[in-house]
């Protein structure tokens, strides 16, 4: 069960990442665009 809690944890925090990534990508975009 630890080792599923840690891979869930680590699942969370890629997702984390990527959202970010992409919502970061989108704010340079709009600016761009602006």
């Amino acid at each position: 069960m630890k080792g599923k809690s840690k891979y869930i944890a680590v699942l969370l925090c890629v997702l984390g990442l990527i959202f970010g990534v992409n919502y970061l990508y989108q704010g340079d975009y709009i600016k761009a665009i602006s």
